[in-house]
């Protein structure tokens, strides 16, 4: 465990001091000097609506345990922080804390449907993201930069090839029993369960859950709000900076950085985010002081403010006992 934390400590410090090396790339006094004229007012409106998109992904988790136990606002709080922790300090994996979501889920709701919860919400903010994705293409085809159109279709082809191979399993219960007993083999002493048990518990539970349509569809709408929020809110970042985009193309290069989340690197994409959105952006025609530094506020708010909180509901939930014994 001591060795996995100081690899995970290592691969992140690399991430930052990347970061740096990507705004220094940009121009470093430049971007500084345009950080300093920044309208404060707005910037606190971005931090209300990165507010919101936080507490609609508590919501998202409340709305998949409706009906299967009691699961209060500041429980599915630490829950969804502390996941996203997780996550954020995992290198590579885009899901690292889906299971330790499962695991403090569990305790409210059972094995089962806590299992089945947090593969929906997994599968949900995938769909979200390729519906995004193909509107954008279809709406701003013609807005769309020839050379970032193969960067939409090769995203959506991969996405939904590995969406349809996925429901594909999901939907075939054979498959899906098979998979889940050999998976179960490999969690059920964490959950507390026999594979055998826990296979045909999630198999079960999955195909209940999918026949509740307004859990399914309402997880799908507050995923797909999330997205259209964080779009405004990056508008407003550039307003602040004082400067005016149209939004079809803050909404243009938002889901080029969308799709770039999607690719494996270092914790929270450090450095890769960074420079890919700020590249993006000059592309669309802006100064590279001013896009650096719309990345850098951006940043502050989707990754280190949920990072920090993240720290603290994990050190909460620690101390609450809520969290698996890794000694």
């Amino acid at each position: 465990y001591f060795c996995m934390a100081l690899k995970r400590i290592i691969v992140f410090v690399a991430g930052i001091l990347l970061t740096l090396i990507v705004i220094n790339y940009f121009g470093l006094q430049e971007t500084i000097t345009v950080l300093a004229g920044t309208k404060l007012h707005l910037i606190v409106l971005a931090v209300v609506l990165q507010l919101v998109v936080l507490a609609l992904l508590v919501l998202r988790i409340k709305i998949l345990a409706y009906g299967k136990g009691y699961l209060s606002f500041l429980q599915a709080t630490r829950i969804t922080f502390s996941g996203m922790f997780v996550s954020m300090i995992t290198p590579i994996a885009k899901f690292g804390g889906e299971p330790l979501k499962i695991y403090m889920l569990r305790r409210n709701i059972g094995s089962s449907n806590a299992s089945v919860a947090i593969t929906i919400e997994s599968i949900m903010e995938l769909l979200s993201s390729i519906a995004v994705v193909a509107a954008v293409l279809l709406l701003f085809f013609n807005d769309i930069p020839s050379g970032f159109i193969f960067t939409f279709l090769l995203f959506l082809l991969v996405t939904g090839l590995i969406t349809g191979i996925v429901l594909k399993i999901l939907l075939t219960p054979r498959w899906l029993r098979k998979i889940i007993t050999w998976f179960g083999t490999r969690i059920a002493r964490l959950l507390e369960a026999k594979a055998r048990d826990y296979g045909d518990m999630f198999t079960t539970t999955f195909y209940d859950m999918l026949k509740n349509r307004k859990v399914i569809l309402g997880t799908f709408f507050v995923s797909v709000i999330m997205k259209v929020i964080e779009v405004i809110r990056l508008w407003i970042v550039f307003l602040a900076l004082g400067t005016f985009l149209p939004f079809k193309t803050v909404f243009i290069v938002w889901t080029i950085i969308l799709i770039l989340l999607f690719i494996p690197w270092l914790p929270g994409s450090l450095g890769f985010i960074e420079f890919s959105g700020i590249a993006t952006f000059i592309a669309f025609g802006l100064v590279p002081s001013v896009a650096a530094s719309a990345m850098i506020l951006d940043r502050l708010l989707t990754f280190w403010m949920p990072l920090f909180i993240g720290l603290a509901t994990i050190s909460i939930a620690k101390q609450r006992g809520e969290l698996p014994d890794l000694k």
